[in-house]
């Protein structure tokens, strides 16, 4: 596994939220992006040193789409979905889809992590390790750092927090009790 860590960088009173392998060199940044019908706090694309970008991009939910959240894989060639899965998504994050025709899993491990999978075979471990800031990303090799596959991972990760503040907001409202004595 290649050893990788996504930090935020501030530089002349800018932010960016950099990755940088385990040597501490500089492999891409995440910025936000924009993307019509897409949520813009969700939207986000990851440009490799060679300037190569993709963009992940949250669906804008409506009403009947119950709280199932549609990803969208843009490249200047394509544009694939990542799906959340139906009921699934109530307990912990998994997210379905195909990239390049192969099967394409995101989900949250019961510890917490995300772990990503093509063709049911991990490629991608990502977690925070508390007192550390940043999230820490353990990549197989065979996965290039130049590859739409790398970008999505490395993004997964935005869409991963962005779940995991919902669902703590919806966990609060469940766990609100009105007490009528």
């Amino acid at each position: 596994m290649a050893h990788y860590r996504l930090k935020i960088r501030t530089a002349y009173n800018d932010r960016q939220v950099v990755l940088e392998d385990e040597n501490g060199k500089l492999v891409g940044i995440v910025n936000n992006a924009e993307v019509d019908k897409c949520d813009k706090r969700n939207t986000y694309s990851f440009k490799n040193n060679d300037e190569d970008q993709i963009i992940l991009a949250l669906k804008t939910l409506r009403f009947w789409d119950l709280n199932v959240g549609k990803y969208y894989v843009i490249t200047d060639d394509s544009t694939e979905m990542i799906k959340e899965t139906p009921g699934q998504n109530l307990i912990l994050f998994r997210a379905e889809g195909k990239i390049d025709g192969e099967r394409f899993v995101a989900k949250e491990t019961n510890d917490g992590h995300l772990k990503l999978l093509l063709d049911k075979q991990t490629i991608c471990l990502i977690e925070e390790r508390h007192g550390k800031s940043g999230a820490f990303i353990d990549m197989h090799e065979d996965i290039e750092e130049g590859s739409k596959l790398f970008a999505v991972c490395v993004l997964m990760y935005f869409m991963f927090k962005q779940y995991l503040r919902q669902s703590s907001e919806l966990d609060h409202i469940l766990d609100y009790r009105v007490d009528f004595n």
